[in-house]
C-alpha cells in the first residue's frame, strides 16, 4: 500500500531524493463495520448488526432496512455497504449511493467518507474529484481518520482542490495522531522535506519511528536511511541496520540493496562480504539497478567472488538497463575484454532477465 513521495536513495550516496508515487489508500469498506458507533444504538440495530457479522445477510438486511426507512443513520449505511458489496442482495451501486447519501446527509461520517472514496475513484458514476473533497472534509472534521488521510492526499496533489502542502500537513497530522499509518509517513515526509512545514528532521524520524512499528515498510527504509547517514538525528548504525533489515525481509528492493552494503562496510553489523553478496543478489533479482552496480563492482575488483569481468559487464548492461550506470567502472571493466566477451557479457545479461521475468511472471 504505498504510497505519497517517499524520499529513497542509496546509502552510499548520502542524499535524498524523491520518488513521485501517490496512491490514495483504498480502505473502501473496512471502516464500515462500526458504523453504527456514531449512531443511535438500539436492540434491533445491535442485532442486525450481529447477523451481519455472522454472515446471516437475510436477517441483517431486513433489520437494516427496516431501521433505514426510519432514518437511522447507521442502518442506512450498512444497507448501503450491502448494496454495494451485493451482501445478501443483488449488487446495485445506484440504491448503495442512494442509502450513503441519506446516511451522509445525516452526518454519519463512516458514510461521507464512503461517498467520498466512489466519488474519488468514479465507481458506478464518473469521477468527481470536487465532490470527492467535499465528502471526506465533511467526514473529516468529524475525525474520521481514513477521510483525513484521502483528504491529505487530495491536497497533496491537488484533486479537486488547490494543491496545499500546508493543508496536507494539517490532515496527515490530524490521521496520524489517531495512529493512520500512511499519513504517519507521510507526515514524516513533509518534515524531512519542509513541505507544508517547517522543516524538522528530528520530527520526520519521530513520525517515522511510529509508522516503522506499525510495520511500514518504507518508513522503516526512511528510518534507516537516517540513522546511517545522520540526516538531523544522530548517527546510530546499529538502529539503522535494525529498521533496514525489517524493510529488506519484506523485500523492499532498495533495502535489501542497503543491507548489503551495511554488511560490506561493517556499519552497525559485522563486515561481511558472503552477507552482502546475498543482499545484493536478493535485490538485483528485483532488477534493482544500485545492487547490479554493487555485483558489478564486486566481480570487476574479485571482492567476494572471483574477479570476472564478463560477470561485471554482465551486471553494468543490467543496471544500465535501470537506468543506471557507472561509466568510471565500465571503462575500467571493458578494458581487455575482446568482442566475443562483450558479446557473451550480453548473453549472460539477456539470460538472467528472461530468468527473473520468468520466476516473477509464475503463477
Amino acid at each position: 500500500m504505498t504510497k505519497f513521495n517517499q524520499y529513497k536513495d542509496s546509502l552510499s550516496l548520502g542524499g535524498l531524493g524523491w520518488i513521485t508515487g501517490l496512491v490514495l489508500v483504498a480502505l473502501v469498506w473496512s471502516a464500515l463495520t462500526c458504523a453504527a458507533a456514531s449512531s443511535k444504538a438500539s436492540p434491533m440495530l445491535d442485532g442486525a448488526i450481529a447477523a451481519f457479522r455472522d454472515h446471516d445477510y437475510a436477517q441483517a438486511l431486513e433489520g437494516f432496512r427496516s431501521l433505514a426507512i426510519a432514518g437511522d443513520s447507521g442502518a442506512q449505511t450498512y444497507l448501503g455497504l450491502m448494496y454495494a458489496e451485493g451482501l445478501g442482495v443483488t449488487k446495485d451501486m445506484a440504491q448503495a449511493v442512494n442509502w450513503y447519501h441519506k446516511a451522509a446527509q445525516a452526518g454519519q461520517p463512516d458514510a461521507q467518507f464512503t461517498l467520498g472514496y466512489i466519488a474519488r475513484n468514479g465507481l458506478g458514476a464518473r469521477q468527481d474529484l470536487k465532490t470527492a473533497a467535499g465528502w471526506f472534509k465533511k467526514a473529516a472534521v468529524q475525525g474520521h481518520r481514513d477521510a483525513q488521510f484521502n483528504l491529505g492526499m487530495m491536497y497533496v496533489d491537488g484533486l479537486g482542490v488547490k494543491k496545499d502542502a500546508a493543508q496536507a500537513a494539517r490532515w496527515f497530522r490530524d490521521a496520524a495522531t489517531q495512529g493512520h499509518i500512511d499519513a504517519q509517513h507521510n507526515l514524516a515526509i513533509l518534515y524531512l522535506t519542509g513541505k507544508g512545514v517547517q522543516k524538522d528532521p528530528a520530527k520526520a524520524a519521530i513520525w517515522f519511528r511510529k509508522a516503522a512499528k506499525q510495520g511500514h515498510v518504507d518508513a522503516q527504509y526512511n528510518l534507516a536511511v537516517m540513522y546511517s547517514g545522520g540526516n538531523g538525528i544522530p548517527e546510530d548504525p546499529e538502529r539503522a541496520a535494525y529498521w533496514m533489515n525489517k524493510a529488506a525481509d519484506t523485500g523492499l528492493a532498495d533495502a535489501q540493496t542497503g543491507m548489503g552494503l551495511l554488511a560490506y562496510e561493517g556499519k552497525g553489523m559485522a563486515k561481511s562480504l558472503d552477507t552482502a553478496i546475498t543482499w545484493f543478489e536478493r535485490a538485483a533479482k528485483h532488477k534493482n539497478p544500485q545492487a547490479e552496480l554493487f555485483m558489478a563492482l564486486l566481480n570487476a575488483r574479485g571482492e567476494g567472488v572471483a574477479k570476472d569481468p564478463v560477470t561485471a559487464l554482465m551486471w553494468l548492461m543490467l543496471a544500465r538497463n535501470g537506468g543506471m550506470s557507472d561509466t568510471t567502472l565500465e571503462r575500467e571493466v571493458m578494458t581487455g575484454l575482446n568482442k566475443d566477451e562483450i558479446a557473451l557479457a550480453r548473453q549472460k545479461a539477456d539470460a538472467w532477465q528472461a530468468r527473473q521475468s520468468s520466476t516473477h511472471n509464475a503463477p
